[in-house]
């Protein structure tokens, strides 16, 4: 892959561009807080034209990507998702969706390294995520305009997650070697923000630029999860399996519990009639006392605030209990309080 550093030119006078070659050509030893540059870029924030310049992001990209692969799924952490087309070049692929139904409407721009498979869920190295409006600062993908020159730039903040340990924004940035810039939002008052560049959408090395990037944030996660266990090879993971102690170590733990009221989980319980109140499904088996089995959940949980009402508690299967803990998904989190709001039994 290109060299994060060679891989930019950021054109906003003569001096300026010139500056940033230079710094591109110079050793690792440069850090990164000497490659800055004097520009601030300033960030897109009307609807119309963030969606004009995502549309010429992906004409540009699938332009240059050319091997076009129908009905693959992309994973993410907790889920996968089903897209009409991966665009690829054997480097890096991408793939886009337009996602509405968010609680942060957005455009879902995924990359990943390397050649996507065929016959299994590819695993997403970065999203660059843009709000459908103004600048949220929740997600990663910002478009930003040089005043100076015109050129439209996609921006990362940093933001790559995963859910582990070691993995973040604020790791990510200080590990970052590659060129940084700033940018302001004129709908906030918030002063300059640093973010990496990942695009130029004008520039004849856009591919290099987000090749570069793709790359740089796959080494980053895989020196912070070579111990990983989901990220090994079944040899690797074999022999680490079989080394460690049979007997392991005990350990003490601290935890909070709550005094749940038996009445709110009963009577949820009576208004689901059997029946998982979010899959829809039949309880998978009868307790000891031969009634549907089901477990009662608060869907803004009582760790996070949340009250032992019967309006904010749900009946779920034990399967679909678990898929709310692990992965929480918004969509499954409105259903759940709109399903709680039916009427109680009695």
């Amino acid at each position: 892959m290109p060299n994060a550093n060679l891989a930019w030119s950021l054109p906003c006078s003569n001096s300026c561009s010139d500056a940033w070659l230079r710094l591109g050509a110079r050793t690792s030893t440069q850090t990164a807080t000497q490659k800055r540059s004097n520009c601030v870029l300033t960030a897109i924030h009307h609807p119309r034209r963030i969606s004009a310049a995502q549309n010429r992001f992906c004409q540009r990209i699938r332009k240059e990507l050319r091997t076009k692969i129908p009905d693959v799924a992309v994973g993410f952490q907790g889920g996968h998702l089903k897209v009409n087309e991966i665009v690829s070049n054997g480097k890096i692929w991408f793939a886009y969706q337009s996602l509405h139904d968010l609680d942060v409407p957005r455009h879902w721009n995924a990359f990943g390294a390397g050649s996507p498979a065929l016959r299994r869920s590819n695993d997403i190295t970065v999203e660059v995520n843009v709000a459908f409006r103004e600048v949220y600062r929740k997600l990663a993908g910002v478009f930003a305009v040089n005043d100076k020159t015109g050129d439209t730039i996609l921006l990362h903040r940093g933001k790559v997650g995963g859910g582990k340990k070691g993995i973040g924004k604020t790791a990510f940035l200080e590990w970052y070697s590659g060129d940084k810039v700033k940018f302001v939002d004129p709908s906030h008052e918030l002063g300059e923000e640093e973010a990496i560049p990942v695009a130029n959408l004008g520039s004849s090395r856009f591919l290099t630029q987000i090749e570069s990037f793709v790359d740089a944030v796959h080494r980053f996660k895989a020196a912070h999860t070579a111990d990983d266990p989901t990220q090994m090879s079944d040899d690797d993971l074999r022999k680490k399996a079989t080394a460690a102690p049979a007997k392991p170590k005990s350990l003490t733990t601290v935890s909070v519990a709550y005094s749940r009221n038996r009445h709110v989980a009963e009577l949820v319980k009576r208004r689901a009639r059997g029946k998982c109140e979010l899959c829809r499904k039949p309880a998978p088996f009868a307790n000891a006392s031969n009634e549907p089995y089901l477990e009662s959940h608060h869907i803004v949980w009582l760790a996070h605030g949340g009250l032992d009402v019967p309006e904010n508690t749900v009946a779920l299967c034990p399967n679909c209990h678990r898929k709310m803990h692990v992965v929480s998904d918004t969509k499954d989190v409105v259903k759940l309080h709109r399903r709680a709001g039916a009427a109680l039994p009695g």
